[in-house]
């Protein structure tokens, strides 16, 4: 379960900017948008949460800000090399050599950990971690002295203290979470693992431009159970299929070196998936690249929904809205909003331009966050209940006549100053 991320200093961030999951005391669509974090001190989640904002104001670089936490702490340790820089960018209007910062604070287990790190391309500059308010870990970089002060809880220890022999292999450009996994921390501490799986596993994040034949779904088909689940998804959406084919183009022999076992051919083939429509009299198979955009997203995104729902984790999907008739993005919606469907807490959080689902009847204010661009041209991040909107209000209507902010400034085109 997500509460909050907090970015600071990344592409267009340049303070920090915080998108959190708290709902506030509304009592509408409790029940439906809304469920118990589980822990006493805390409020209740929303389910989802919708970001507007103009076009170039931030709200890609603040799902890419996301991505890169679980990217970094799966791969640091792995890709950290003495002649390559960190591949960070901080405010790029401004350059500078301040940290870029991430942090985020979820809940695995019934715990709450808060989970962060600074860095800038030279070096991990400062990494933390909370365990209900207790701090687990703490590793600073003072630049004075050249050197890193470290604290590491017994906390995080569960069998042989190997403390030292982490710290040791961390790598300057790597974090310690990340490092410690690599070195098979899981027999030693199952928190770590924990907390690395959270980030490598609950996170998922659908760009606008995921490939539909190397998707999660492709091989998510390959199993009977889960193809099933798919071809429902896509009959509740009305797109008319019955049925997936998933096809493998086989390797030819003459690419494979003479010595290659020919029973263990098909499985270097490439994966085509066809899509079985049917009408009174006929059943036709139609490639991946013979249906619309719309069909195209929903399927690349089935696999990783259905998934989710099932498991609890948090789906982040760029400009959802793209190919999509606004009734489908209600639909998708309205999936985790599902009692039925989502009985583990599980979250979406997505961009887009489609001010269509800003309904009272689909969302609760605190669900709904603006994103635009100050003076320095950096972006700013508010939640709707800043502005205190009643709930019979038209928030539509009150957006797009520029209440809230958040909409593209148009100025009345000329052509040499005519």
């Amino acid at each position: 379960m997500l509460i909050e991320f907090n970015i600071t200093n990344f592409r267009s961030i340049k303070g920090t900017q915080t998108l959190s999951l708290v709902a506030d005391s509304a009592k509408e669509l409790q029940e439906e948008n809304t469920f118990s974090s589980e822990l006493s001190q805390l409020p209740r989640l929303v389910k989802s949460a919708a970001i507007y904002g103009a076009n170039a104001a931030g709200k890609s670089n603040l799902i890419r800000a996301i991505a890169f936490m679980p990217d970094f702490v799966k791969n640091s340790a792995k890709n950290c090399e003495e002649d390559e820089s960190i591949n960070i960018k901080p405010f790029l209007l401004k350059p500078n050599n301040s940290p870029s910062e991430f942090e985020a604070i979820f809940i695995k287990e019934g715990v709450q950990y808060q989970y962060g790190f600074a860095l800038t391309k030279e070096r991990v500059m400062h990494e933390w971690l909370f365990a209900n308010d207790e701090q687990w870990l703490e590793r600073t970089y003072d630049p004075q002295i050249q050197e890193q002060n470290w604290f590491v809880s017994d906390k995080l220890i569960s069998g042989m203290d190997l403390r030292e022999q982490w710290k040791a292999a961390t790598h300057y450009k790597a974090l310690f979470l990340s490092t410690a996994k690599m070195l098979n921390s899981e027999e030693h501490s199952e928190r770590l693992k924990s907390i690395f799986d959270w980030f490598t596993q609950t996170l998922t994040v659908f760009s606008s431009g995921s490939d539909i034949l190397n998707s999660l779904t492709v091989k998510q088909c390959l199993d009977a159970d889960y193809k099933q689940k798919i071809v429902a998804f896509l009959a509740s959406a009305d797109l008319n299929i019955v049925d997936l084919k998933v096809e493998t183009q086989v390797t030819t022999e003459k690419d494979l070196p003479l010595t290659f076992p020919l029973e263990m051919k098909p499985l270097l083939g490439k994966k085509h998936i066809k899509f079985l429509h049917t009408d009174t009299n006929h059943s036709v198979l139609f490639d991946a690249d013979d249906e619309s955009e719309g069909t195209r997203k929903l399927f690349a995104l089935a696999g990783p929904l259905i998934e989710i729902l099932e498991m609890g984790h948090i789906l982040l999907v760029d400009e959802l809205n793209n190919s999509l008739h606004p009734t489908m993005m209600q639909f998708l919606i309205r999936l985790f909003h599902n009692q039925t469907l989502n009985k583990r807490g599980a979250q979406l959080i997505f961009t887009t331009h489609d001010s269509s689902i800003l309904d009272e009847t689909l969302l609760r204010r605190d669900q709904i966050w603006l994103i635009q661009k100050d003076f320095e041209q950096a972006t700013q991040l508010y939640p709707l209940t800043d502005f205190k909107p009643r709930q019979n209000e038209a928030w539509q209507r009150d957006y797009l006549e520029g209440r809230y902010g958040a909409l593209p400034s148009i100025v009345e085109l000329t052509f040499n100053g005519n």
